[in-house]
């Protein structure tokens, strides 16, 4: 699916608003707000949904202060969120972030129907950033964007 241009206005980087992007996202998962620190929790329960599975935030985040994960919702161990998404999804994998790197392996996951809970630094604009863990935040990935190189465009 091609959108030209993907958004509008882009508040994050306006460049970004320019020309064509291909979208890949086949499952987009239902829209809810976290109370408080627990955006993990959040993005672990939206991939239950998308599994088909009913849990609730707040059902997640019991459970994660009932295994010491976490004292209000934040979740500050990957290891944790992988041992809570085992329980939580019946599945789930401790990866190194520099998978993300490959993007045949990435497209391959989502076109598997996979899903990635990923922990991330948010600046000061919602972009990722790098400040040590002292604004993290987790983002559940289902799709991507991607802009298509100029022979792709030319054979539209």
């Amino acid at each position: 699916m091609l959108f030209s241009p993907l958004l509008s206005t882009s508040r994050f980087q306006p460049s970004l608003a320019q020309g064509s992007w291909c979208i890949f996202c086949p499952h987009v998962p239902p829209a809810r707000l976290q109370e408080g620190p627990q955006c993990g929790l959040v993005a672990l329960s939206l991939a239950a949904a998308l599994r088909g599975l009913t849990c609730s935030p707040g059902e997640v985040q019991e459970l994660a202060v009932k295994r010491g994960f976490s004292l209000q919702g934040e979740m500050f161990s990957a290891a944790n969120m992988a041992d809570l998404s085992q329980e939580v999804l019946g599945g789930g994998e401790l990866m190194a972030i520099t998978s993300l790197y490959d993007k045949d392996w990435l497209v391959n996951v989502l076109a598997e129907g996979r899903h990635l809970l990923v922990p991330y630094d948010c600046g000061a604009n919602h972009s990722p950033c790098l400040e040590g863990g002292k604004r993290a935040h987790w983002a559940l990935v289902v799709g991507l964007a991607c802009r298509p190189a100029a022979s792709d465009m030319q054979k539209a």
